[in-house]
């Protein structure tokens, strides 16, 4: 192992398991901030299979934030510039694309062989995040989803043992006056999130999210994807994953 691709990962874990990684398969539905760092993060440590799926493509404002977004690649396919970027990564790995995102039509295909997913769907097809989900549990996939805020990122592990997608968000078979909770997933208090600059952008409708809480969602999933895989203990939904690296209690475990 020791000159090739993933040398300096053994000794952290053994080669045994990274031989073990080349046979997982990832689903990431959303490639913004946490799915790009996610998508990266993975491949570096040596997942053998990625399903990336997202319809949208790069612009100026992702820069600050999404792992593959640069001057170089805006106006492209945010699937296919990522998955571009995995195979450059890692030529053996495996990728597979829906740069039409997730559909009806597609979210059992996209699924199949998937030991576990990420879903980082955009708020306006929510129906998609319910029905990602729903399937996932439905095959036995454990899927994960986060929230980033600031310089933090709150996630939510779901097995398909535990509290399930749509009965934590309250959801009630239809989206006729439904949102999602924001407040069930950040579960935060940094300082920060009272300041008037803040406060005032979250009335313009933006929520302000940074790089730094990019990175720490995908270190976070993927922290999790690990341990599952290794056998240590996962705190899985409704308990909440929070870290935060401007919190004035530098805040970082986990919030029932």
């Amino acid at each position: 192992m020791l000159g090739t691709r993933y040398d300096r990962n053994i000794g952290v874990w053994e080669e045994a398991f990274q031989e073990r990684l080349r046979k997982v398969t990832v689903g990431i539905a959303g490639l913004g901030g946490s799915g790009g760092c996610l998508a990266s993060i993975l491949a570096r440590n040596g997942f053998g299979t990625i399903k990336i799926a997202d319809p949208d493509f790069f612009e100026i404002h992702n820069i600050q934030r999404q792992m593959f977004a640069m001057e170089s690649t805006l106006g492209a396919a945010k699937a296919r510039v990522t998955a571009r970027s995995l195979r450059d990564i890692d030529p053996e790995i495996q990728v597979v694309s829906y740069e039409d995102g997730i559909t009806p039509r597609n979210v059992d295909d996209f699924l199949e062989g998937c030991d576990f997913v990420h879903e980082a769907i955009d708020l306006s097809a929510l129906a998609m995040k319910i029905l990602l989900h729903q399937r996932a549990r439905e095959a036995g996939i454990i899927s994960t989803t986060s929230a980033m805020v600031g310089t933090g990122v709150s996630t939510l592990v779901f097995h398909p043992e535990s509290v399930s997608f749509a009965d934590y968000f309250g959801y009630p078979g239809h989206l006729d006056g439904w949102t999602l909770s924001a407040e069930k997933i950040i579960r935060i208090d940094p300082d920060y999130l009272r300041k008037p600059y803040f406060l005032q952008r979250v009335g313009q409708g933006t929520v302000p999210t940074t790089a730094d809480a990019a990175f720490l969602t995908g270190i976070t999933v993927a922290g999790v994807y690990k341990r599952v895989l290794m056998g240590k203990h996962v705190e899985y939904a409704p308990k909440v994953m929070r870290l935060d690296v401007l919190d004035d209690r530098m805040y970082a475990g986990t919030i029932h």
